[in-house]
């Protein structure tokens, strides 16, 4: 298998499963696995093995509530110098678009996720959108959100590794239109393209 047709499967999942674990919940098993069905109907794609690999996933749980965002463990901490102004203005703008990205994911901005996208997932995203719009519409859900925090874990000049945490709620026929807790964490690869920071990956993470 090569790396590409690896990260194309990846990407597939995380599609499929951030829109089921949104609008179904982690419990939702039955649910989801109607929803996955509907989507495939409605032509989504679902190769790559995501239908066994997205209901797995739910029903094993992501974490919600207060698991998500949990404390990262000791670290030690040391006094460095202050970075360069460049260096400054560049954590900035990825961080200010960090907190973009996950603010339209968890906010059910198709449209604003897609003027984020690039490369594979881009590409992914544009095949899938519809199909998810459609069971978005279908289970009636609404969510809102908002980002907790966002943090650097690697960069360099055109390329960065993020994290956000995020906090909201949903509701929608799965949860009987009542709000529930939806708290996720989201790790993005970004590329710097004409001065804008895009995402070309993204997963949810522990």
């Amino acid at each position: 298998m090569s790396v590409a047709s690896g990260q194309g499967r990846r990407l597939r999942v995380n599609i499929a499963l951030w829109v089921l674990v949104i609008l179904c919940g982690a419990a939702a098993t039955w649910a989801g696995m109607r929803m996955v069905d509907q989507y495939r109907s409605d032509g989504g794609d679902t190769s790559g093995n995501v239908l066994e690999r997205t209901v797995a996933v739910i029903a094993d749980r992501q974490p919600t509530g207060e698991e998500a965002g949990a404390a990262l463990g000791a670290r030690t901490v040391k006094a460095v110098d202050e970075a360069p102004e460049s260096e400054q203005e560049r954590s900035a703008a990825i961080l200010q678009a960090t907190s973009a990205i996950a603010t339209a994911f968890v906010n059910l901005d198709f449209d604003a996720v897609r003027t984020y996208a690039t490369g594979a997932f881009q590409t992914q995203w544009d095949k899938s959108v519809k199909s998810l719009v459609k069971m978005t519409e279908r289970a009636q859900s609404e969510m809102e959100g908002e980002v907790l925090w966002s943090g650097i874990v690697d960069s360099d000049d055109d390329s960065a590794t993020v994290i956000a945490a995020t906090t909201g709620s949903v509701k929608n026929k799965v949860t009987k239109f009542q709000p529930q807790a939806r708290n996720y964490r989201l790790q993005m690869e970004l590329v710097l393209k004409d001065r804008l920071w895009l995402v070309r990956d993204l997963q949810f993470v522990a």
